[in-house]
């Protein structure tokens, strides 16, 4: 195998073709001798800029054992060793991230130590608002850079050749008399005084620091001693006694991202005796620990779960970086970042240590725009946030999504958790057994109740589609009047007010007014929450999915109870969408479908209401339409129905002798029109079908359709009507050319 053909950035076709060889050598070969072979053949040293090949070749040649190490660990329950650890961690660090990270903490400290340096102009993701003041100047070969969990040298191996310019750097300005002449270090000593003076590293994988050592003294030559080891498990570059006394100007690593929950218990109790900061999972340590190795006026630059920037576990770490220093730039990168775990909310922060940043920038660009949409957001220069705004939140965010004009809110009002109480849904077991869809029960059924869930995106008002059983609920308070969410929602808040009986599944947060004034709140929160406001906040106050109830709590609300008039309008809007699930087949609320010939007026009434609804929120906060304009827009999935689909679908059923619960039984509904022969759980064929069913549509007098009735009926209606009734259909294919109702009318089992 010739790895030089996939050296030119083709990470997956290295991925492929080591994975292949693997196979193939491990036929007749063990594992050791097997990658000893692979490095061999990716001709290890001689790739000079596309070192990072080798990265690539490590990872994918274990990649086999990082995906063994979560399999085992989710499956049986087998938790991840120490040794664990290493297999688990090996990801790669994509070149654009460490670029960033290298060139906003020792290319910041450069420029900042060197005011006059023109080097700011070859580094194109340095974000140049967030420079801070002159530093005192000292020789480049003092300059010590640590990455304690250096791998293959991803990070490494591009400080080296950073610091070679900026020796050069370092030579025309002792010429010109702008530092003294011996802190310049001669062109041919400069590679050898990199490696002595200037790179520190450690790894618990000893192949990765093998390879890192080899990459430098190709570098520095044989003869250099490179300051890279091995530590002592369990805890590795953890331990207070690796590096007891040193301490470092520039931290940069990608640590391993291990959460607790995985984590072998004997290794979770030492790492948390080593420090208290680490509370949720292992990047978070490394992240404490290289804080705690920053040199008084030392810059840490991490990639790591976008978490710690923003999780309320994480809060005492992020309070004492504020009390010694602070976060100068963070970067949410989102998912997809990482190709072997794809699902990782991913952040980048540089955090610094001794002075106090005056603010952070930070950056958003787009989900899985890579490297480019990372340039774009450096050029854009971020939102700067006053750090006198973080400090005045209550989990001090790092990673603040809204402007700074909705950050000031907290603390002129009430928050959510102030004047509202909240609890989780009910956990159910087996759902055939513990929930139904209404449809699935026959009328008359005693037991069952019904269930608010899987409406994440649903807002204002949603319809109700299940059922559970009247025990499972039992401890459950009554939640009319209150506000509900799902916690998972695609990242976005979606809040519906509750307007009747129902139980809440688990995931569904519901939140109770605490009080009288509370009750004159509940329309404020709901408008908030399904506004961009709410998304803001949602952002900033979560890095993930889960948006759990010490995140709303945190929401803070205006000083004043909100306007008679925006309280009025959040509840006809609660009943224009009530509206649209009385149009919905699949909602026991359901009366009717509106004729897909018929203009429907509800979703542009829908669509202004909500428009005035934010703008007057706004204005009730103390925001003004500017900042509300610049706040980006809540976009929530639309769910793909086939009006005329529907509308025949539900002629179809009632002509088979369904009944929705609050269906009124009228000439209008079509039940007076359903021939004596269609009968409740009797068949009917297509034919007898399809000429009811064009009698009905004459009846509405519609127009002449683009459709053949007898192929809709016999062909698309059971694929249709499934698809809808989500694989639980009351109608089945009882032969070719005929269908029966298989599940009864339904009664309503709202309570």
């Amino acid at each position: 195998m010739d790895l030089h053909d996939t050296t030119s950035g083709d990470r997956r076709g290295v991925t492929r073709a080591v994975a292949t060889r693997r196979v193939e050598l491990e036929l007749g070969a063990t594992p050791s001798d097997a990658y000893a072979q692979v490095l061999a053949e990716a001709n290890l040293g001689a790739f000079g800029p596309s070192d990072g090949v080798i990265g690539w070749v490590h990872e994918a040649f274990h990649d086999a054992d990082r995906r063994g190490v979560f399999a085992a660990a989710r499956a049986g329950g087998r938790k991840i060793d120490a040794g664990g650890v290493v297999a688990a961690s090996r990801l790669y660090t994509p070149r654009y991230i460490v670029d960033f990270l290298l060139q906003n903490s020792l290319g910041a400290w450069w420029l900042e130590t060197h005011p006059g340096s023109s080097r700011a102009g070859r580094w194109p993701l340095l974000v140049k608002g967030a420079l801070g003041n002159d530093r005192v100047p000292k020789p480049l070969r003092e300059l010590r850079l640590l990455d304690p969990c250096c791998g293959c040298g991803a990070f490494l191996i591009p400080a080296f050749a950073m610091l070679m310019d900026m020796y050069a750097d370092e030579r025309v300005l002792a010429e010109t008399g702008c530092i003294p002449r011996e802190w310049a270090v001669a062109v041919e000593d400069t590679p050898s005084t990199i490696v002595a003076h200037n790179l520190h590293g450690a790894d618990l994988d000893g192949a990765g620091v093998a390879i890192t050592t080899a990459l430098l003294r190709a570098r520095a030559g044989a003869g250099i001693a490179v300051n890279l080891h091995v530590p002592e498990l369990p805890l590795g570059s953890l331990a207070a006694a690796t590096w007891p006394i040193e301490r470092f100007d520039i931290v940069c690593t990608n640590p391993p991202y291990v959460g607790f929950r995985m984590l072998d218990p004997l290794v979770k109790e030492a790492v948390r005796a080593a420090d208290s900061m680490a509370r949720s999972d292992l990047a978070v340590a490394f992240q404490s620990r290289c804080f705690g190795l920053l040199r008084e006026g030392g810059l840490c630059a991490t990639v790591t779960p976008a978490a710690w920037l923003t999780g309320r576990e994480s809060l005492p770490l992020r309070t004492r970086v504020l009390a010694q220093g602070g976060p100068r730039v963070t970067a949410a990168l989102g998912q997809r970042v990482f190709d072997q775990a794809p699902l990782l909310f991913v952040g980048l922060s540089i955090v610094e240590r001794g002075r106090h940043p005056t603010g952070v920038h930070v950056l958003r660009p787009a989900t899985a725009s890579g490297e480019e949409g990372l340039a774009d957001a450096v050029r854009a220069g971020g939102q700067m946030t006053e750090r006198a705004t973080i400090e005045r939140l209550a989990l001090r965010p790092f990673l603040p999504a809204a402007p700074t004009a909705v950050l000031a809110l907290a603390g002129r009002g009430p928050r959510v958790g102030d004047l509202f109480a909240s609890f989780d849904g009910v956990w159910t077991g087996d759902n055939a057994r513990d929930t139904r869809y209404w449809w699935e029960l026959p009328p008359g059924t005693v037991g069952w109740r019904a269930l608010s869930g899987g409406q994440g995106n649903e807002a204002w008002d949603g319809p109700i589609r299940r059922c559970i059983r009247t025990e499972h609920a039992a401890g459950q308070p009554r939640r009319a009047g209150g506000i509900e969410y799902a916690r998972v929602a695609g990242g976005r808040l979606a809040a519906r007010l509750v307007t009747n009986g129902a139980a809440a599944l688990a995931g569904i947060v519901t939140l109770l007014p605490r009080s009288a004034e509370a009750e004159g709140r509940v329309e404020e929160v709901l408008a908030i929450f399904n506004s961009r406001i709410g998304a803001a906040w949602l952002r900033t106050l979560s890095s993930g999915l889960n948006f759990n109830p010490g995140y709303a709590a945190e929401i803070p609300l205006g000083p004043e109870q909100p306007p008679l008039e925006l309280r009025r309008m959040v509840r006809d809007l609660v009943g224009l969408r009530g509206q649209v699930a009385c149009g919905d087949p699949t909602a026991d609320a359901f009366i009717d479908t509106v004729p897909p010939w018929m203009d429907d007026p509800l979703p542009d009434r829908i669509a202004a209401l909500e428009r005035e609804i934010e703008e007057r929120l706004a204005d009730h906060l103390g925001l003004g339409r500017e900042v509300l304009a610049s706040l980006d827009p809540v976009t929530r999935p639309v769910r793909r129905v086939d009006p005329l689909a529907d509308h025949l679908g539900v002629r179809v059923l009632r002509l088979l002798g369904f009944i929705w619960p609050d269906t009124p039984h009228t000439e209008a509904s079509g039940q007076a029109d359903r021939p004596s022969e269609l009968v409740t759980g009797s068949t009917a064929s297509v034919r007898q079908i399809v000429d009811r069913l064009g009698l009905l549509l004459e009846h509405e007098n519609a127009p002449s359709l683009d459709i053949d009735l007898r192929e809709w009926v016999s062909r698309r209606f059971v694929s249709h009507h499934a698809a809808r009734f989500r694989r639980r259909p009351v109608v089945i294919q009882a032969s070719q050319d005929r269908l029966r109702l298989v599940r009864a009318a339904s009664g309503s089992q709202r309570q």
